[in-house]
């Protein structure tokens, strides 16, 4: 609707005819496989101004969760939020539970398990195989 919607259509278009043209759909049309004919234009729209978090602060690598952070609203107090994605070693994360006396391992798919340093006395307990949410 309005003029940022005609700017969309427009450029809908435009890309269109510059797939249809590109070389490399008649490469792929060689390998009888079909044509790349249209991009998916989504979340168009404003950004908010300001997003609030309930961490502190990050320990990250990754620029786009660090960029991320750095435009919200970072609680005073609460949790320090590491990007462990990276990290192979399990024996890694155990030293950063002792480190940090608790860590909350927050998943994609929604599952959150909190681990705390004096669960490793629990020695009566069988380990777990797998976690389970």
């Amino acid at each position: 609707p309005g003029e940022a919607g005609r700017r969309w259509r427009t450029l809908l278009s435009e890309s269109q005819v510059i797939l249809h043209n590109h070389p490399a759909n008649v490469d792929r049309a060689a390998l009888g496989k079909p044509p790349v004919n249209s991009l998916w234009f989504w979340g168009g729209g404003a950004l908010p101004e300001s997003i609030a978090t309930g961490v502190a602060a990050i320990a990250a690598e990754d620029a786009q969760l660090q960029a991320l952070f750095a435009h919200s609203m970072a609680a005073a107090t609460g949790p320090i939020l590491e990007d462990l994605r990276h990290v192979r070693d399990w024996q890694q994360v155990e030293q950063r539970i002792a480190a940090n006396q608790s860590l909350t391992l927050d998943f994609a798919d929604g599952a959150r398990w909190s681990l705390q340093s004096s669960q490793r006395w629990r020695f009566w307990r069988r380990p777990l195989h797998r976690l389970e949410a």
